[in-house]
């Protein structure tokens, strides 16, 4: 979108999309299509394949943000590491393109979800399974992140890694490498 100009008073910039002008603040994000590195929803991509490269992203986000936090010295208790700008940089511009892709990845899953959800789901059925679904990934994630943050936690530390980070049960029940009996299903 070419800019036209700044718009009133709020330092915003005015940018012709569609032949209408938009405003957008000076720090605004615009996802315009696929992101380098994923796919458009399809016919042999639905929402089932769709959530497991979101999810996959998003652990590659967590991460990207605990490296850049540890690179940058940000992480709580932590002090700074002295990580060259050029270092802090490139964490940070990959961890912008994965939060782009999620963004991204997820307007696709709830598209294809919303153009092949069951004729025979109600929408209060489909409302219930949807909020049971987001607490289980909630869960998923919550756990995905404290596991994460061990992981780093005892890197930065200098443990070994396989006494910081136990194994997930990923949601098909299959460990990733050794069962994890504290996570509920």
């Amino acid at each position: 979108m070419p800019s036209i100009g700044s718009g009133s008073g709020n330092n915003s910039q005015r940018f012709r999309f569609n032949d209408q002008i938009v405003e957008l603040n000076p720090d605004a994000v615009v996802i315009n299509g696929p992101v380098d590195g994923t796919r458009t929803r399809g016919q042999d991509y639905r929402y089932p394949a769709i959530g497991s490269d979101l999810i996959r992203i998003i652990g590659d986000l967590s991460h990207e943000t605990l490296s850049l936090a540890g690179a940058s010295g940000m992480a709580q208790g932590m002090t700074q590491t002295g990580a060259p700008a050029s270092s802090v940089d490139a964490l940070y511009q990959r961890a912008f393109l994965s939060v782009s892709k999620a963004t991204f990845l997820l307007t696709q899953w709830k598209a294809s979800w919303d153009e092949n959800r069951p004729n025979g789901i109600s929408q209060t059925t489909a409302t219930d399974a949807t909020s049971a679904s987001a607490n289980f990934d909630s869960r998923m994630l919550e756990e995905a992140v404290a596991q994460q943050n061990m992981h780093h936690a005892a890197g930065f530390l200098g443990l070994a890694h396989e006494a910081a980070a136990q194994p997930l049960l990923m949601p098909d029940n299959t460990p990733t490498s050794s069962s994890n009996s504290h996570l509920e299903i």
